[in-house]
């Protein structure tokens, strides 16, 4: 079982990445976003670009609960 800290690391990284993703959308447009998405992304059956964020939001959700701050400010930030 992973140390509590190395824990912590990896779910900030991974909230960094879902931040990168609708900063991109927002900013950049997008097509540029899921052109940057599937760049990076290595698994080889990806949906869309739109299906993966809400994917990654929904489960920030889970994990943090859905009456986390940061869940639902992408939750919002997702539906604009």
């Amino acid at each position: 079982m992973p140390h509590i800290k190395e824990t912590n690391i990896y779910v900030r990284k991974f909230i960094r990445k879902v931040r990168a993703m609708l900063y991109n959308w927002e900013n950049k447009g997008l097509e540029f976003a899921a052109n940057r998405f599937l760049q990076y992304n290595t698994k080889p059956n990806t949906k869309s670009f739109k299906n993966s964020l809400r994917g990654n939001i929904d489960f920030i959700g889970l994990v943090r609960g859905k009456d986390d701050k940061l869940y639902i400010k992408y939750k919002n930030r997702f539906r604009r």
